[in-house]
């Protein structure tokens, strides 16, 4: 239902820590470390997500078509705090799982170095959401609801209330999984966890 910003304030200043960490640990203090290409880009990407994210959208607007007809419109009249903190609970699992896989055996550099790779796939993520949203301008279904005190509510949501598309909850929870999946198989030395986790990721 609200925005939600934790997830990108959390891996940015994860971003910062761990990125410093990676591309300290040097044999040769001239070479030039790949982690400070990873912390580059993921900076960029969040603030790229956020720049964009303050474009003006008109808050008025009403769709008289939805993208996925009947699928949408069966859900216009869905409103449900408790599932919205059960989904945000869901996505802060999922988010972390990455980093509690990959210093499981301690902080060490290699553990800094996967941990980045996953605020990076998570960064990228955010800005390709941000954009989409930003691009579609889709209302959230809340803001069809017929009784009064959900109209208020959407209202006062501001210019969340029209960045329904896609998804960033599920894109944000899915690239959390497949990249904790695949940290997770690549630390492994068990071939048949490995081949299994993998095999979960393609299918």
């Amino acid at each position: 239902m609200r925005p939600c910003r934790g997830p990108s304030f959390l891996a940015l200043v994860l971003t910062l820590i761990i990125g410093a960490g990676a591309a300290r640990a040097q044999d040769d203090p001239l070479e030039f470390d790949p982690g400070y290409i990873a912390a580059g880009v993921t900076v960029g990407a969040f603030t790229a997500s956020y720049l964009v994210s303050k474009l003006e959208i008109d808050t008025s607007d009403r769709w008289k078509a939805e993208i996925f007809g009947p699928i949408d419109e069966s859900v216009k009249t869905n409103f449900s705090p408790i599932s919205s903190m059960i989904s945000d609970g869901g996505l802060y699992t999922l988010i972390l799982s990455p980093f509690f896989i990959s210093f499981r055996n301690g902080v060490d550099e290699q553990g800094a170095r996967r941990a980045l790779v996953a605020i990076e796939a998570l960064a990228l993520n955010t800005f390709g959401s941000t954009a989409s949203k930003m691009l579609v301008k889709r209302p959230r279904p809340y803001n069809y609801h017929p009784d009064p005190r959900v109209a208020s509510f959407a209202a006062t949501a501001g210019p969340s209330s029209h960045k329904s598309f896609y998804s960033g909850h599920a894109s944000t929870a899915f690239t959390g999984a497949v990249v904790g999946s695949m940290i997770y198989a690549a630390g492994t030395e068990n071939e048949g966890r490995k081949a299994l986790t993998l095999s979960r990721i393609h299918i």
